[in-house]
Parts: C-alpha cells; structure tokens; sequence
C-alpha cells in the first residue's frame, strides 16, 4: 500500500466546510514557468476579475493597432474641438451682437450729428427768413445791416456740413451743396438788386414762401432720419427736437406776420389772419408734441417760464389783440412790430435752447452707449482671440497626452498579454489540480463543502518492481520515465468518464462517479479504462532500458466516498473513506499485468454485463481477515479479463512530452466515443474482425 494512502482510511460522515481559494497561497507545476508570488497573483487576478460591458461604445478604441490609435486619436480631438467650437461660436456670436451694437451706436451717433447740424442750418435759414421779410416789409430799412451779417452765418454753416441730404424733390438746385448754394446767393442778390421794386411791393408772402419751402424739405428730411434712428430714448429726444424745429419754423413765420400786423395796423385780408392763426396753431401744437415725446421738454419750458415770465405776458397779449382785433381798424405802430418781433425772438431762443439741451443729451447718451458696446466688443473679441490662441495649443496639448496615453497602453497591453498568458498558466494548472466544478466554484468565491458519494468506482495502479528499476536508474532518468508512462495514462483516460485524483511516485489513482455523477456507469468506465491502460502501457517501453516494457499492477473497488478540497497552502481534491483503502489493497494484493477487482466491482459489471471476469482462486491468507472487515463478509476478488467487443494488443509508441495530444499521442486508433458512453462504443471494423478476435481469446472467455 503507497504511503500516501495511510492518511485516508478513516471514515468520514457528513459534509466537511473547505476555505475558498482566497486563503490559497500558492500554486505549483512543473510544466508551468511561475514563480510562486506571480502564481498567487495570477490566481488572485483571474478570481476577481469580473467583465463589464459599457454602454458608451463609440469612446472605447483599440489604441494598440495603427487604425486604432488614429481613430482614437481623432475622437480625442474631436471630443476637444466641440467645446472650444461651442466657446468659440458663443463668443463670436456675442462678438458680432456687440459689434452690430457698436455699429448701431456709431450709426446713431452719425444720425444725431447729422440732425444736429441740419438743425442749425435751418435755424440759420429761419433767421435769414425772418429777417428778409423784414427787410422787405416796412419795418426792414434798418434791418439792411443785421440781413447781410446773416448771409455769412448761413454759408458757414451750410458748407461745414458733412454730409448733404438727398432731398425729396425734382429740383435740381437741391441735389448738391454747391448748387444749393448758387440757388440761395442767386435769390439773395435778385433781393438786393431788386429792393426799390420789391419793397415797393412789399411782397413779404413771397420771401417767407421761398426760406420756408427750403426748411420744409429739410424738416421733412429730419424725419426720415429719426425713423432710421429706430425706437428707444434716442428716438424720442430726437422726434421732440424735430418737433420744436418744426414749431420754430411756424413761430418764424408768425413773428414776420405779426410784425407786418402791427406795421401795417392790420391785416389786409382775411387769408393774412387764417394764415397767422394756421401757423399759430401748428406751432403750439409742435411744441405740445414735443412735451408728449419727451417729458424734459415739458420741464424745460416751465423753467424757461419762470425766468422770462414778462415776455410770455408781453407776447400772450400781443397775440390777444393780433387775434381779437385783427378786422378793427388801428394806426401802425412800427415800435409795437419792434417789440413784437423782440419777444417772439426770445420765445424762439428758448426753444433753440432747449434744442441744444437734446442734443447735448443724445450726444452724451450714445457717447456713452458708443463707449460701452466698445469695450463690451473689445472684450468679446479678447475672449474670442484667447480661444484662437488657446486653440492650438489644447489641440497640441491633446495630441501628446494622447500619445504618451497610447504609448503608456501598448506598454501596459504588452504586460497585460503577458500577464494573461501567465493568469491562462495558472488557470490552467488550477484545472489540472482540482475538478472543474469545484474549481469554478472557488473562482465565484463560493463555499465549497465536502460531499458524500453513494457509489464509486476507484482505480489504483503501480509499477512492478518500480524500486529495483530506480535504484537502477538516475534520477533524470526516473523522473523521464514517470513522465513517459503518466503521459500516455493521461492521454487513455482522456477517453473516459473518469477524474484524475492523485499520482505520488509510481502509484495513479483514478476515480469515477464523481465529482459529476454517472449513474451506473462508473464501474464500466474504470473497468474499461483499465483494459486499455493495460494493453497500452504492457506494450510501452522503458525509455532507458531497451527491450523492457512497463508491467502495471491495478486494483478496482466500488463503493461510498466522501470528497473534499483539503489544505491551504497547496490545495487538493481528495477522497476519503473505506472504499479507498480497499482499492489501494485490490492493487497491493494484484499481480503483474492483472486487473483486480473486488466483490462489489464484480457485482456492478455483472449488472451490466459484456465483461470477461474470473475468481481468483488462490487466497491471500495474511490478508482474509482484513478483508472479510472491510466487504462485510466478502473476501472474494475477481480478475478482470477482457471486455466483449473490445479491440486488444494495440502498440503505444512513445509520446512526445513536449507536444502530446490525440493526433499524436500512446494509441494508435482510438474507438469512436458518444457521451463516455462505453456500452455504445463500436472496437470492430466489421463482422469478419470481430469473428476472428473471437477465435483468438474464446478459451479464456467467460461470460456472466
């Protein structure tokens, strides 16, 4: 009996509770090139690794692979331009809003500046109006000197203006300054040429007419450009200085009439007074417009009131005796026209006044507002000349982050692959050391209990005269001879239903039944097993001693096991119970070349039927009491001969240890195999090779 079986006799009743391989501190082989602290981190590693799906397909990449580098390195690109895009097109679109609102502002800006100097040509062209009529009417022979200063006034204005209107009329005289220009000194030299007729005449309608036809157009041209100016604060305070331009154009033309009123004491026709009145009424009218676009209007009037409370009363008088008694006949007065003309002038410097206020206001709002959307734009196009610069240089920055990051993967690719092929070693290994079943449950951290088998068949196996062959043989030459004969029983038994539980030296022990049960077929498969393992193994050479085959010694019990996985430090997948033992003492008590097999193994395969067994007649007298113990009465064994069916007696040659697998292994022509399933395995060729093999072994069958 090997040593190593003296341990497992005790019987053992229940379930036995086995650590995890989380304890396990090492694994070893001496097919696998680990050492023992890369073994435990391998096992460790391929425990605990679990695989995860991700859901964000499109990020994952091979960064490996020529291909796989490039796309992933134009996604990492990609991924970085959208949010500078997006910064970038945010500040480029503030960048333009600002920009069109300093464009607005500047455009603004050149409107007011616009309006402001057509403002003060037609404020010049209404002093130069009132004052020709004058000159015309009788009141203007001492107003000769006051007219000709004007005419200068006028000119420097009209020619320092920036910009000339395209006016709304066919005339031609109106299309450039200079032409307008002509137009005017024309008119004013026929006025002075003229005098003697003209005064004569006194045709001061007419002269009014042609200064007012001229401000009507430009008034009229004003408004075209408030409407450009759009809505807002801007646009009210200029529509409110038109306003008031426009009622300084109808106060103008009421002080020429009311002068005339009083010069001539009358009108002298009933259109004289609508007309006044008509201008009256416009003016007033402006003015209260004016009050309604924009309230400091409003109070600027009432301040101006205030301090030149007397002309108002002079001129509210006036007015009442213009428009009371304009039909009663009265005695020219040339001083009441004088002072006429005098309080309506204040009046219409008090509005040109407040003109002035407006337009100093718009100019210092879009002033402001121009100063504003300029740093705002300013800023905006700061914001949008960092992201440009700042462009490249993410761009850049990504790219060599993303270099080193795909240089730093194939660095750890090319560990990982080797630590796979070591973690592929030692899963390997974990396989070869216990079941898979148990080993799959240890790698889920799974607890794994010992477990009670009801019937087993347990195989056990040695070689004759194994200590006279060592002692014969270097160890180099023992350990390749081991190997030789374990290769070739690893390759036969790989036809089988069968588990691989232990070798220790020469011994081998095999089970089946478990750690997946077969049913009934368990004997079948180790008897089978047996067969082929002896007919294989009696034809093998001693690779160092030419012309000696191996000679095996096999020992077969049936019966109960208990299995567990035993041990911390090197783990292993026992069995345990009587049925062992008896097993190890069928193969001690076996002789060279012989299948032993116990009562209960000869019972199982009767059961099923098809093998060639035989009593063993001669007894084992130092034995016959152990063994009547241990089957309960039976001491009775049994060889086991030949299987029904079976091909026999063919050559193994000798394996290959580096390289052994079906196409190149110990057999020649291995049967055709369904499920482990031995009973429905066909050995023959035909009818006539089953026959012959009949004729050759027919004295030593015995059937049961």
């Amino acid at each position: 009996m090997p040593q190593f079986m003296k341990n497992k006799v005790a019987s053992v009743d229940g379930r036995i509770s086995v650590p995890s391989l989380k304890s396990m501190a090492a694994l070893s082989n001496s097919q696998v090139s680990l050492s023992q602290s890369t073994l435990d981190l391998a096992v460790m590693e391929m425990l605990n690794i679990t695989p995860q799906n991700s859901k964000f397909y499109f990020c994952e990449g091979n960064p490996i692979t020529k291909s796989g580098k490039r796309r992933q390195m134009q996604k990492m690109i990609l991924f970085t331009m959208l949010p500078i895009f997006v910064l970038l097109g945010l500040s480029g679109s503030l960048a333009v809003q600002k920009g069109m609102e300093y464009g607005r502002a500047v455009e603004l800006l050149s409107i007011i500046r616009q309006s402001i100097e057509q403002g003060e040509l037609i404020k010049n062209l209404q002093d130069e109006r009132d004052l020709s009529a004058l000159y015309v009417s009788l009141l203007g022979d001492e107003n000769k000197d006051i007219l000709v200063q004007q005419y200068p006034i006028t000119d420097t204005t009209l020619v320092g203006l920036k910009f000339w209107p395209e006016l709304d009329t066919p005339s031609s005289v109106y299309q450039t300054r200079m032409k307008f220009l002509n137009h005017l000194n024309r008119h004013r030299y026929q006025l002075d040429s003229l005098y003697p007729v003209y005064h004569a005449n006194a045709n001061v309608h007419e002269e009014i007419s042609f200064y007012s036809d001229i401000i009507t157009l430009l008034i009229r041209w004003l408004y075209q450009m408030a409407t450009e100016v759009g809505s807002g604060e801007v646009w009210k305070r200029l529509v409110a200085s038109i306003e008031l331009t426009t009622a300084k154009q109808h106060l103008g033309i009421e002080r020429s009439l009311g002068g005339l009123f009083f010069a001539q004491g009358g009108f002298e026709n009933p259109e004289e007074y609508i007309l006044y009145i008509k201008h009256q009424d416009i003016a007033n009218s402006s003015i209260y417009s004016a009050m309604r676009y924009f309230y400091m209007v409003e109070e600027m009037f009432d301040e101006s009131l205030m301090f030149n409370n007397s002309v108002f009363a002079n001129i509210q008088s006036m007015r009442y005796i213009i428009t009371e008694k304009a039909f009663i006949p009265r005695e020219p007065d040339i001083d009441m026209g004088h002072w006429w003309i005098g309080n309506m002038s204040v009046e219409i410097n008090t509005i040109a006044q407040i003109q002035r206020t407006l337009a100093m206001g718009m100019l210092d709002s879009l002033t402001e507002r121009q100063h504003k959307d300029g740093v705002s734009l300013v800023g905006e196009l700061s914001v949008v000349s960092f992201v440009l610069l700042l462009f490249p240089i993410i761009i850049n920055s990504v790219y060599a982050l993303t270099s080193q990051m795909q240089s730093y993967s194939i660095t750890l690719a090319a560990r990982t692959k080797a630590l796979n092929k070591e973690k592929r070693r030692a899963e390997m290994l974990l396989y070869r050391m216990l079941p898979k079943s148990v080993a799959e449950q240890l790698r889920k951290h799974e607890e794994v209990s010992a477990e009670v088998f009801k019937e087993v068949t347990v195989f056990f196996s040695d070689i004759v005269g194994f200590t006279d062959i060592s002692s014969r043989s270097s160890p180099i030459q023992v350990v390749n001879m081991l190997n030789t004969l374990y290769l070739c029983f690893d390759a036969r038994i790989g036809q089988y239903d069968v588990y691989k539980v232990e070798t220790i030296g020469d011994a081998y022990m095999v089970a089946s039944g478990l750690p997946e049960r077969n049913g009934k077929s368990h004997s079948v498969q180790i008897a089978t097993m047996a067969l082929d393992l002896l007919d294989h193994i009696s034809q093998l050479e001693i690779p160092h001693m030419p012309g000696h085959q191996f000679r095996l010694r096999i020992g077969i019990h049936t019966g109960p096991v208990v299995s567990g996985v035993v041990g911390l430090k090197m783990p292993r997948y026992c069995l345990f119970g009587d049925t062992v033992s008896i097993a190890s003492r069928m193969e001690s008590l076996g002789l060279p070349s012989k299948i032993h097999i116990s009562q209960l193994t000869f019972e199982a395969l009767s059961e099923i039927g098809g093998f060639v067994m035989k009593i063993r007649e001669e007894k084992v007298l130092q034995n016959e009491k152990f063994m009547r113990l241990t089957l309960r009465g039976k001491s009775d064994t049994y060889w086991l001969l030949d299987r029904t069916g079976m091909r026999r007696k063919t050559l193994c040659r000798q394996p290959d240890q580096s390289s052994y697998n079906s196409d190149d292994g110990c057999w020649q022509s291995p049967p055709a195999r369904r499920d482990h399933n031995v009973d429905q395995l066909d050995y023959y060729n035909g009818p006539q090779d089953f026959e012959d093999h009949m004729e050759d072994h027919m004295e030593t069958y015995s059937f049961y």
